[in-house]
């Protein structure tokens, strides 16, 4: 699945960054000509000095008319693709995300997200995922099992995985995102019993 969306919208890409503009500026969208004659300067352009000399100036502002072309295209294949729309209010048209848009940020989101790897002033409690998942879902649950080990839960049994620090959102998202959520519990213990030491090694936290 992740490697179909990689496919359709590169990381770093202009159409993702576009994207990203457009869902960061929340339901009451961005105007059209915000993205396409200033596109967020500090997203999707580089730095622009004043004072330059006069080839230097040339250069930017062709590099500029080329950058609006590619963000103008990247704009049409969003539209194109229902992942943006745009809605005119008076003499302005604004550019929203769309539900599908969104659901492409949250699949970015998910194969970037990280833990933290160290907090100070740690609680010396665990935060423990346990899931029971059919074999049937045995894709999703495979799928789980790899998200965890990635985000650098320390697996303590087979279905049962140890982590330092709070993260009951993050694993909220990714059980829903593995559609095995209601399979999923999350739980807070104050000692790992007999693997009390050899959790905290791996974690530093001795």
């Amino acid at each position: 699945m992740f490697t179909m969306i990689k496919k359709r919208i590169q990381k770093g890409s202009t159409s993702l960054m576009v994207l990203k503009t457009v869902a960061l500026a929340g339901i009451g969208g961005v105007a059209f000509a915000a993205i396409v004659v200033a596109p967020g300067l500090s997203v999707l352009l580089p730095a622009i000095t004043r004072g330059v000399e006069d080839w230097k100036r040339e250069r930017r502002n062709a590099i500029e008319e080329a950058e609006r072309r590619r963000v103008w295209a990247a704009i049409r294949r969003l539209r194109e693709r229902r992942l943006i729309r745009f809605e005119e209010r008076g003499k302005n048209t604004y550019i929203i995300i769309t539900r599908k848009g969104k659901e492409q940020i949250r699949q970015f989101d998910y194969e970037n997200m990280k833990l933290p790897e160290h907090q100070e002033g740690w609680d010396e409690k665990w935060r423990m995922v346990v899931f029971d998942i059919p074999e049937k879902f045995k894709k999703a649950r495979h799928a789980l099992h790899f998200k965890l080990r990635q985000l650098g839960f320390y697996p303590l049994q087979k279905s049962v995985f140890v982590y330092p620090y709070e993260c009951r959102d993050e694993i909220d998202f990714v059980s829903h995102f593995c559609d095995v959520d209601r399979h999923v519990c999350y739980f807070i213990a104050d000692s790992l019993d007999n693997k009390e030491v050899s959790v905290r090694k791996h974690f530093k936290l001795l």
